[in-house]
């Protein structure tokens, strides 16, 4: 059973900004979640947004990924390497219909534990209908931080831009 949500912090976006950051996160939780509403201003109609902890980008991040495409076929994507974690929550971008954002959680389970590595997992997705076609997208992925180091910050870059209305808000969770 799951204990009890709180909120931490949340921060919606006004005037375009590359990144959303949450910084000074506190120890105090099992679990972080983050929630997720967002568009971006790149040239599309879908992208993901790459993550960063504690300021790391050293290639010990890797990440999974189950994503389908328009006409419901899904791929699989991985990296074992990288210097984020990637393919793990759906911006819309300039081209998808106007008021069409993208949304997600992730969940990062024993974040302050510093005897083991981090490991987290996300849901993500969009929908859209233009006047003759749907649009979506849907992200399943996992992913893993390979360091002993508890998190204190996470940045979630966008492509090109996160727009006004873009909403990142994170929320602890205790043990029940």
């Amino acid at each position: 059973m799951p204990g009890a949500y709180e909120s931490i912090a949340s921060t919606t976006v006004s005037t375009p900004v590359a990144f959303i950051e949450f910084t000074s996160i506190p120890s105090t939780y099992r679990t972080l979640e983050f929630r997720l509403v967002g568009r971006g201003s790149f040239s599309g109609i879908y992208d993901d947004c790459r993550i960063t902890i504690n300021g790391d980008t050293g290639s010990n991040y890797s990440w999974t990924a189950r994503y389908n495409d328009n006409n419901g076929n899904f791929t699989y994507q991985r990296s074992s390497s990288d210097t984020g974690i990637s393919s793990n929550y759906w911006t819309t971008g300039a081209t998808a219909l106007a008021g069409a954002f993208g949304v997600g959680i992730i969940q990062i389970v024993d974040y302050a534990n510093t005897n083991k590595y981090k490991t987290g997992r996300s849901f993500s997705g969009f929908s859209q209908r233009s006047t003759a076609f749907l649009e979506q997208a849907l992200s399943i992925s996992s992913f893993n931080w390979r360091s002993t180091s508890a998190i204190t910050s996470v940045k979630f870059d966008v492509s090109a831009n996160a727009v006004e209305h873009t909403t990142f808000s994170l929320y602890g969770i205790k043990d029940s």
